[in-house]
């Protein structure tokens, strides 16, 4: 190595939480550890850090999902406007035999409930609740 590699100044940023990805699970990992810490009257950092270009990036719209852990996490989601209005009023689920052609098939009454949401893309505004939680979110570059 030569002597200019060891003068090379870095950013350093200390965290006591960095979470990998900025999906569901980890920003609700990171709201979670804020709720924790403040639940014993602690204040920690946390950071996540995500490789896409924005949140929410990498995220199907028209996803299917039971709201429970929702709830749970932010019992106030619904009031705070996040994105999900369209509640499951049926279940179909095709098998497609060619680009052109599709059979329906049977589907079991365990697999629909009418307590779940369709989202539509726009991460129900965990990453708005995760900055207001003061969670600093670090997205890729585009």
């Amino acid at each position: 190595m030569s002597d200019q590699s060891s003068e090379i100044e870095r950013d350093v940023m200390e965290y006591d939480i960095v979470i990998v990805g900025a999906g569901p699970a980890g920003l609700s990992a990171a709201i979670r550890a804020k709720q924790m810490a403040a639940e014993v009257g602690s204040d920690i950092d946390v950071c996540v850090v995500e490789k896409g270009s924005e949140v929410g990036a990498h995220i199907l719209s028209g996803a299917v999902f039971e709201p429970r852990a929702l709830n749970e996490l932010i019992p106030d989601w619904q009031d705070k406007g996040a994105p999900l209005n369209t509640p499951v009023s049926r279940d179909d689920v095709y098998f497609f035999t060619s680009e052109s052609k599709a059979v329906k098939t049977p589907v079991g009454k365990v697999r629909f409930s009418s307590s779940n949401s369709s989202e539509s893309g726009q991460m129900f505004g965990y990453d708005q609740r995760a900055r207001l939680a003061a969670i600093n979110v670090h997205e890729g570059s585009r």
